[in-house]
C-alpha cells in the first residue's frame, strides 16, 4: 500500500462465543479517470437495476 491514507482497525470481543475478531478498513487510493469522449469511443452499456425490474441501455460516443 502507499503511505498517507488512513487505516482503522477495530478489535473486539463476542461474549456469547468467546472469540476475538479484528475488522480493518482503510480508504482506497485515486483511480485513474478516463475522459468521457474516451470511455463512449466503442460505446459502453448503461444500466439500472431496481427492485422490480432491470433496464440497460447501450450508449455510443458524443
Amino acid at each position: 500500500m502507499q503511505g498517507n491514507r488512513a487505516i482503522a482497525y477495530r478489535i473486539h470481543l463476542d461474549p456469547d462465543s468467546g472469540r476475538w475478531y479484528v475488522t480493518a478498513s482503510w480508504q482506497p487510493g485515486p483511480k485513474p479517470q478516463t475522459p468521457l469522449p474516451a470511455a463512449l469511443s466503442e460505446g459502453c452499456i448503461g444500466v439500472d437495476m431496481n427492485a422490480d425490474h432491470l433496464a440497460a441501455w447501450r450508449l455510443f460516443g458524443i
